[in-house]
């Protein structure tokens, strides 16, 4: 919201009225005068990202940056990071006097290696950076990005409401994170997310990977009958989420996915659409499990409408891609 400061415009318009002594030099002295009357936001933020480099990061930052003061937190890379502006350094972050109105915690190692060497990263960057940030800005709201994996595994459809089981170390880490931000002193909100795509991604996941086959390859493989469904959001409509949930006073923890999940084969068929000269190829079996959501509670609470084409945003990733081979 942006509101004039009257105060300044009436000063400066009074010293016009002055200084002017003909009608047409009066007109053109309060034009010049109008244009610099300062404009005052309102309602304008302190916030920080941890994990700015990831694209949700960075979607969320080109989301609030024109609104408020925005603070980039990085470990160690930048190279998705498109403005360096108020870039900071982490152990910079928590040895800086600064306070913030909101904190969002996006920065997550993502492993699904049961060795002690990974738990050992899972816990210091999921959960104890993250104790660590709730302690040193108290008062701060925290906006965690946790995952889906949190749930217990379901032939139904999930909900915000659904019972959780994870049974990973990654997952673990994710609803102990859940918990230290449900606790935290300044108040946060948990959002569970599906499986994140967008320009700019890691390629270690299942869409990606599935893409580059297609460019360098000419085909795809898809294990089983390609029957097994995955949820799928972008970049772009989780931060719509993330932003929203800045003004969201509820304890519920809320759901960032796709309007709806996609059988590995609808995928496979859309980047054949895409890619040309691309062939599908079944192999073997898949006995992993299919997953589809319902975040009708998490829409309502927002007051959230999207309305992304998941075909065109799968398109600028391919398109994206294609670029890198």
């Amino acid at each position: 919201m942006h509101a004039f400061d009257y105060g300044n415009a009436k000063k400066i318009i009074s010293s016009c009225i002055i200084k002017s002594f003909s009608r047409s030099n009066f007109f053109v002295t309060i034009g010049n005068a109008i244009s610099n009357i300062k404009v005052v936001r309102m309602n304008t933020k302190n916030i920080a990202i941890i994990g700015a480099n990831s694209i949700l990061g960075q979607a969320i930052y080109e989301r609030l940056v024109d609104d408020h003061t925005v603070y980039q937190v990085y470990n160690a890379n930048v190279t998705n990071i498109k403005s360096h502006k108020n870039l900071i350094q982490i152990e910079d972050f928590l040895k800086s006097n600064l306070s913030f109105d909101v904190i969002y915690f996006i920065s997550a190692v993502i492993t699904f290696e049961e060795t002690s060497t990974k738990i050992n990263q899972l816990f210091f960057t999921n959960v104890n950076l993250l104790k660590t940030i709730s302690e040193t800005f108290a008062t701060s709201k925290i906006i965690n990005a946790s995952s889906v994996a949190v749930f217990q595994e379901s032939n139904h459809t999930l909900i915000e409401t659904s019972p959780l089981l994870p049974k990973s170390s990654y997952a673990l880490s994710k609803l102990w994170a859940e918990h230290l931000v449900a606790t935290h002193q300044g108040g946060g909100v948990n959002i569970r997310i599906s499986s994140l795509y967008g320009v700019g991604m890691k390629k270690n996941t299942f869409l990606p990977k599935m893409m580059q086959s297609a460019i360098q390859n000419k085909k795809i493989i898809i294990f089983g009958d390609g029957s097994r469904k995955q949820n799928y959001i972008s970049a772009k409509e989780a931060a719509d989420y993330f932003c929203d949930a800045m003004h969201y006073a509820g304890s519920m923890p809320l759901l960032a996915v796709g309007k709806q999940s996609y059988s590995n084969l609808e995928m496979a068929n859309m980047l054949v659409e895409m890619q040309s000269e691309v062939k599908i190829e079944l192999e073997g079996q898949d006995n992993s499990s299919s997953f589809t959501y319902d975040n009708t509670l998490t829409k309502q609470e927002l007051r959230s409408n999207q309305d992304y084409s998941f075909y065109e945003l799968i398109k600028e990733v391919l398109e994206w891609m294609q670029k890198q081979y």
